[in-house]
């Protein structure tokens, strides 16, 4: 008898403890309290579609989340719904409204979380993979709601680049005055970097060798008109590392043209709005960078290079979380450098799983 009361309190103490020091080690998150469930009304004679979102996000992650399910409402004949669940809810709103107002004002806004009566669907349950919407077309319940988030892929929006184009906010032109303009003269490639988190969370970060040398490689492809002058701007979160990239940049107070390349210290909204004005080819450099992917796809030229994805991490790609069909449009063109010995940048046919 006495065993088994001893046993059971050396038990208790052990969840005790557990449980302590996840308490004690867990971070209270006072943006991430969840908000009452909202008043919304059934029987309406609608169809809507949600989903669980990311909203803590960037931007990149946001646009891609709220862009799919658009797409998806446009397929499955439903009206897209937002649901601000916490304080991180308004904060994406916000954000998205701030570059592409368009998009979110297809969304009809609901103050609250997801009410309890609402039966959740598991769908879209790897980042950077589709997930056919095609079984979610029999579903006859009147307020959808998926369990996916992130939504990484191109083919949850298929043929609708002009519209998601569209949705952009208007220009302020005076923000770019001091970035070359793409015309009849002049030809525009943008370099798309990201470093910050990226380094510390073990991605593939913008690497200047790799830079340099992809944009030799796109120099002497022949879509380019060689009768135009030829401006580089830089994009991205690092601008002692923008600047490194080459010696002779122009930054922003020095004002005038008198060089090939440039930096853009505008916000990141302001670039997307630039890309779709004025960048004729984008490079990726780092090709996890959801942002990055936009500046591509809302491009003027529409002509997009991008580091090879597996070139970071082999081992994520077999374990069936990407696939380069799914994430990266069909004409958008892979880039790496040749062999680990060789750093010449040369294109790459797809690597693609069976996802």
């Amino acid at each position: 008898m006495f065993a088994v009361v001893f046993k059971t309190l050396i038990f208790l103490g052990t969840c005790a403890t557990v449980v302590y020091h996840y308490y004690k080690n867990t971070k209270f998150d006072p943006m991430a309290v969840p908000y009452p469930p909202a008043k919304i009304s059934f029987d309406t004679n609608q169809k809507y579609l949600s989903s669980d979102l990311f909203a803590g996000y960037q931007l990149g992650n946001n646009i891609f989340e709220l862009a799919a399910l658009y797409g998806l409402s446009k397929r499955l004949g439903r009206i897209p719904m937002f649901f601000i669940e916490n304080d991180y809810y308004p904060r994406m709103k916000n954000k998205v409204e701030n570059v592409m107002p368009g998009l979110m004002a297809q969304f009809l806004v609901v103050n609250g979380s997801v009410p309890g009566k609402i039966r959740k669907t598991k769908f879209h349950q790897k980042c950077c993979t589709f997930d056919n919407p095609k079984r979610l077309e029999k579903i006859e319940d009147e307020y959808l709601h998926l369990t996916g988030g992130y939504y990484q892929s191109w083919k949850y929006f298929p043929d609708m680049r002009d519209t998601l184009r569209d949705f952009l906010d208007f220009p302020d032109f005076e923000m770019f005055k001091n970035l070359p303009q793409s015309d009849e003269n002049t030809h525009v490639t943008c370099v798309h970097t990201r470093r910050s988190d990226f380094i510390y969370q073990g991605f593939y970060s913008s690497d200047p060798v790799f830079i340099r040398n992809a944009l030799i490689y796109i120099s002497g492809k022949t879509e380019i008109d060689r009768k135009k002058h030829r401006k580089i701007v830089v994009f991205g979160d690092d601008q002692e590392f923008m600047r490194g990239i080459f010696n002779d940049s122009l930054l922003k107070e020095n004002n005038g043209f008198d060089t090939d390349y440039f930096l853009s210290e505008n916000k990141p909204s302001d670039d997307l709005i630039y890309s779709k004005y004025n960048c004729d080819i984008v490079l990726i450099s780092a090709p996890r960078s959801t942002f990055g992917f936009w500046m591509g796809y809302l491009s003027k030229g529409n002509t997009v290079y991008h580091m090879d994805m597996t070139h970071e991490n082999e081992q994520f790609y077999k374990m069936g979380e990407f696939n380069a069909t799914d994430f990266f449009p069909p004409h958008w063109k892979t880039l790496d450098f040749a062999s680990a010995d060789n750093r010449t940048v040369v294109e790459k046919f797809r690597v693609t799983n069976n996802v």
